[in-house]
C-alpha cells in the first residue's frame, strides 16, 4: 500500500514539473517572437529618410528597367495617368490602399490613382499594374515609415505615366499647336494687310482733301504778281503770289509758259526731299504758245520754308527759287 502511494506521488510531481517546463518554454518562445517582431519593425522604421525626387516619370521604356518608387506609410502618392484606367491591380494588398479619384474630367486629363500605405506595410516591396486601353504598365514600390512624419523629399509624392497614349496626345497637341501658329501667322499677315489698306485709304482721303484745297487755290490765283522767274529753252516759269503756310504743309503756285510751237512734257516736280502734291497727273503735256497755272502742296516741316522747286521739262531740270 505504501509503495502505491509513493508511486502516485512520484507521477503527480513529474506531471507538475513537466507542465511548468512547457509553460516556461512557451513563454520563452513568445518572448523571442515579440523581440523578432520588434526588431523587424525597428528595421522598417527610419529616423532619417533618404531624399528622393518628389515627381518621377514612368515610360514604357523605363518601366521594364525596374524604377522603384518610394512610398511612405500614412502618406498618399498620386499616380497621374494619361488616359482613364480600365483597371488596376496591387501586387500586395497587405496594408496598402489604392483607389481611383472619385471624380475625373477627361477634358483636363483628371485620371489619377491614389496609393496610400498603412503602418503595417513598412518594409514591403510590391508593384501596381495599371491597365489602359493602349496597354498595361507596371510600377514598383518600396514602402518606408518615418518616425518623425513625412515631408516633401522623404517619399515620391507624384508619379507621371507617359505611355504610347501620352505620346500620341503629345504628337496631336504639337500638330494642333503648329497649325494654330500657322493660322496665327496668316491672321497677323492679314491684319497687317488690312492696316496697310486702311492707312492707304486714310492717306488717299487726306491727299484728296489736299487736292481739293489746291484746286480752289489754282482757280483763284491771279497772274499779276509774278516773281522768282526762270527761263530756259523757251520755257518760262514764275512763282505766282506768295508762299502760304497751312496745317497740311506749304502751298505755292506757279505759271508755266511754253513759248515753243510744240507740246513739251512736264515729267516730274521735286522740292528737295519733301513730298510734292499736285492736281496734275504727271507727266503732263504743256500746250504750245500758252501759259498754265499750277499749284503745289509741299509736305515739309512748317518750321522750315521750302526755298526751291525743281521742274523736269523732258529730262532738263529747271530750279525755281521760292519766297513769301
Amino acid at each position: 500500500m505504501g509503495k502505491r502511494v509513493y508511486l502516485l506521488l512520484t507521477i503527480i510531481v513529474s506531471l507538475l514539473v513537466l507542465g511548468t517546463a512547457k509553460e516556461s518554454l512557451a513563454l520563452d518562445n513568445s518572448k523571442r517572437k515579440v523581440k523578432a517582431v520588434e526588431a523587424n519593425a525597428s528595421n522598417n522604421v527610419t529616423t532619417i529618410a533618404k531624399k528622393v525626387p518628389y515627381s518621377i516619370e514612368i515610360t514604357e521604356q523605363s518601366a521594364p528597367l525596374g524604377s522603384v518608387i518610394t512610398l511612405a506609410t500614412n502618406a498618399i502618392t498620386i499616380i497621374k495617368c494619361p488616359e482613364e484606367p480600365v483597371n488596376f491591380h496591387l501586387g500586395s494588398t497587405i496594408g496598402i490602399d489604392a483607389y481611383q479619384a472619385a471624380e475625373f474630367d477627361k477634358s483636363v486629363g483628371r485620371n489619377e490613382i491614389y496609393v496610400r500605405p498603412r503602418v503595417d506595410a513598412a518594409g514591403i516591396n510590391t508593384n501596381l499594374v495599371i491597365e489602359f486601353q493602349s496597354g498595361p504598365i507596371a510600377i514598383y514600390f518600396h514602402v518606408i515609415e518615418l518616425k518623425n512624419g513625412n515631408n516633401a523629399g522623404d517619399f515620391t509624392g507624384e508619379v507621371v505615366i507617359k505611355n504610347s497614349h501620352y505620346k500620341d496626345e503629345l504628337t496631336q497637341a504639337n500638330q494642333k499647336l503648329l497649325a494654330a501658329n500657322t493660322e496665327n501667322e496668316k491672321l497677323l499677315a492679314h491684319t497687317k494687310e488690312l492696316e496697310k489698306q486702311l492707312q492707304d485709304k486714310i492717306t488717299s482721303a487726306c491727299d484728296e482733301d489736299k487736292l481739293t484745297i489746291l484746286r480752289i487755290v489754282e482757280d483763284n490765283v491771279i497772274f499779276t504778281t509774278r516773281k522768282n522767274t526762270i527761263e530756259q529753252a523757251n520755257i518760262k516759269i514764275s512763282q505766282l503770289g506768295r508762299l502760304q503756310k497751312t496745317k497740311n504743309g506749304w502751298i505755292i503756285s506757279f505759271v508755266l509758259e511754253n513759248r515753243t510751237k510744240d507740246f513739251v512734257s512736264l515729267n516730274k516736280i521735286e522740292s528737295l526731299s519733301n513730298k510734292v502734291i499736285t492736281t496734275w497727273e504727271l507727266p503732263k503735256k504743256l500746250s504750245p504758245k500758252a501759259e498754265t497755272k499750277l499749284s503745289l502742296l509741299i509736305d515739309a516741316d512748317l518750321k522750315e520754308m521750302p526755298t526751291e522747286v525743281t521742274f523736269f521739262i523732258g529730262s532738263t531740270p529747271l530750279k525755281v527759287k521760292t519766297s513769301y
